[in-house]
């Protein structure tokens, strides 16, 4: 005969996760506040003009994606039905406007049981003059710095039509 106690206990545990998110939602009447990449310190690592945790989220998806349409990033899902960037950790590397950045944290590739790939990513990027970010993938044979413009997530043949949160 199954122990009563023990479903109440998982049970109770499957909930609490439920019960965090229902407490967290955001109020919805309210407009949401633009949370800033960086956190200011001493060393002006985090100029006004750094991007907000949004902006920098959904680049770090488009780059991460397009990645693995590239090849360059191989998700161990069996299918992508979800990729998300945690919160991200920039700091500006110099404290003039558009000084390059550099954005820590993990990008997560979910599968359609729940199983999760994560990637470990710590980019150095710039805003170009167009308004979009470029991320720097190296030099070329001519040692001139390659810097990428990612696509939108959107177009991902791997994370297609997968918002991010």
């Amino acid at each position: 005969m199954p122990s009563y106690v023990s479903l109440l206990a998982v049970a109770a545990c499957l909930l609490l996760p439920l019960q965090d998110s229902l407490a967290a939602a955001p109020d919805r009447s309210q407009p949401a506040a633009v949370v800033s990449s960086c956190t200011a310190d001493a060393y002006g690592s985090c100029p006004s003009w750094m991007p907000s945790q949004r902006e920098m989220r959904t680049v770090l998806a488009d780059y991460f994606c397009e990645a693995a349409d590239r090849g360059l990033v191989r998700p161990r899902v069996s299918r992508v039905v979800r990729a998300e960037t945690s919160q991200v950790a920039c700091a500006a590397l110099g404290t003039e406007t558009n000084s390059n950045i550099v954005c820590g944290g993990d990008m997560h590739f979910i599968g359609p049981d729940g199983r999760t790939d994560f990637v470990t990513f710590s980019p150095t990027m710039h805003r170009q003059d167009d308004g979009r970010y470029a991320i720097y993938e190296g030099e070329d044979e001519n040692e001139n710095a390659v810097w990428h413009v990612p696509s939108p997530q959107s177009a991902s043949k791997v994370c297609a039509g997968q918002p991010l949160r």
